[in-house]
């Protein structure tokens, strides 16, 4: 989303983002039909391939489902069942795509989505770009079911058993939430975002259902307590509790006890509420959606406040912003780009790192079950990854520049990088965001090249950047040379990189 301003451009894309061990992925909207939780068991089908855990009954609708975990090559728990699916579309066909979790709804600018370089080696990598949130502290990997899909002889059940008819019939897709243990539904399309509650702001006193605010990129919204507005019992805060900000009502975010799953569903199977007096709040209501033997409250985002509710709420983050000063809030650094501008993916070992973003392939967590150690290797060596029938080498860059083991190795990431269409690895301490330098904020190398770097450090550093942060407080980022860096390790003259398995 652009920092700052909440945006219905037609240049935003939603995206409905899930957890695969512990990395975010996001998939187009458009792509996703639905997102559930079914709690039928899986029915195995026999002599499918491997990825497959078998098929559900979705509304009579067969469903395979793809076990992202095995299609990723991850180590751990594989099995799908109490786990949440993402129905998607792949040639006129429904398939279920079964992560960790899911996470949240978010609409994001196209000036927020980095396209990955391409390479010859794409056919094996399912993330076709990366989502770049917070001033690129939030990054989500973007999954595209055609990529996800490639090379696997899958079999298309046809489960949609009428596609002339279905083709012409109006769908309504909602996201589905939970209030003192009632379920009520929002249209996706009046949803600006989904995400998990921020700090709450202190209040000045309007109204009872205002929570407070909170403070998205820049932007301040009033926070709505629903279970107070609809006067029913006060709900405590927690880890599944939830932000939904609506499209239609400026500066308005909802507070919701949980969100259930994203659903599709004929509009013609919304039941009408008879026109009487039975709740102030009636034209708050569309109508009654029955799915799946529950009946879903639906709201009409457009009309869930009156219009003197509505100045309520934007007179209230009208007063907060000019009464409070959020100068950790100041996310964009203003320049002009010029031949020097380099977008990074920074990482933390030590200090802080960057690489080229055009470098960059993929995000895994480090596991040590998922690397190959060869004898006679060199230290910094840290063996063979398999990722996807791709062999890959990896490197420990804390063993090549001679720093101290890591002390926490399970929170360790993986990076995987493209060097002239081959594939090689490091493992680093965390990820760290994404962040664009101007040749205005180049420093002289030797400000920042210490003595207690050693000599590979410095030789392989290219360029260095000073930086504030939100706080105005100062930081360093040293770009890799990664021509230096290859060098050194002469990945180039022993391997391939990345050959088939």
């Amino acid at each position: 989303m652009e920092e700052g301003c909440i945006s219905d451009k037609s240049s935003d894309a939603l995206f409905a983002t899930f957890i695969l061990d512990e990395i975010e992925f996001g998939i187009n909207a458009d792509n996703v039909n639905e997102a559930v939780r079914p709690s039928q068991e899986i029915i195995p089908v026999p002599s499918s391939i491997d990825i497959i855990d078998g098929i559900i009954n979705l509304r009579d609708k067969v469903i395979p489902i793809i076990n992202m975990r095995k299609r990723f090559g991850l180590e751990g728990e594989s099995e799908s069942t109490g786990r949440y699916y993402a129905i998607v579309n792949y040639k006129n066909h429904q398939i279920g795509l079964c992560f960790d979790d899911i996470c949240k709804v978010i609409r994001v600018p196209k000036d927020n989505i980095k396209d990955m370089a391409k390479s010859s080696a794409d056919n094996n990598f399912c993330s076709s770009g990366i989502i770049s949130l917070d001033n690129g502290k939030n990054l989500i990997q973007i999954l595209d079911p055609q990529l996800v899909f490639q090379n696997l002889c899958l079999p298309l059940i046809d489960n949609i058993q009428d596609k002339n008819a279905i083709k012409h019939i109006p769908m309504d897709k909602d996201i589905v939430f939970e209030l003192n243990n009632v379920t009520y539904s929002i249209s996706a399309d009046q949803i600006q975002e989904i995400m998990k509650i921020p700090k709450i702001y202190k209040k000045i006193d309007i109204e009872k259902y205002i929570k407070g605010f909170i403070a998205i990129r820049n932007e301040l919204y009033t926070l709505i307590d629903l279970d107070m507005y609809f006067n029913l019992k006060p709900q405590q805060l927690t880890d599944d509790s939830r932000v939904i900000i609506l499209k239609n009502i400026n500066s308005c975010a909802l507070l919701v006890s949980s969100i259930k799953e994203v659903i599709q569903y004929e509009s013609e199977k919304i039941l009408n509420i008879p026109m009487f007096n039975i709740s102030k709040l009636q034209d708050s209501f569309a109508g009654i959606v029955p799915f799946r033997g529950t009946d879903l409250i639906k709201l009409n985002a457009k009309k869930l406040f009156p219009e003197n509710v509505k100045k309520r709420i934007e007179s209230n983050a009208t007063i907060h912003q000019k009464e409070v000063v959020l100068e950790h809030l100041k996310t964009k650094e203003k320049f002009e780009k010029d031949e020097n501008t380099r977008t990074l993916i920074t990482f933390k070992l030590g200090e802080i790192y960057g690489i080229d973003i055009n470098k960059f392939k993929e995000i895994i967590k480090y596991t040590v079950a998922n690397i190959s150690c060869l004898p006679g290797s060199n230290d910094y060596f840290a063996g063979i990854l398999n990722l996807r029938n791709l062999t890959i080498p990896v490197v420990n860059l804390r063993k090549l520049y001679d720093l101290p083991d890591y002390e926490n190795i399970d929170e360790a990431r993986i990076i995987i990088l493209d060097y002239n269409d081959n594939l090689f690895a490091i493992i680093v301490d965390e990820i760290i965001e994404i962040i664009t330098c101007s040749g205005a904020e180049v420093v002289n190398l030797s400000t920042f090249i210490v003595s207690q770097f050693s000599e590979k450090i410095k030789n392989h550093i290219e360029a260095a950047f000073r930086l504030k942060d939100s706080n105005d407080n100062e930081k360093k980022v040293l770009m890799l040379n990664l021509d230096n860096f290859i060098r050194t390790i002469s990945l180039e003259e022993t391997n391939s990189n990345a050959v088939s398995v």
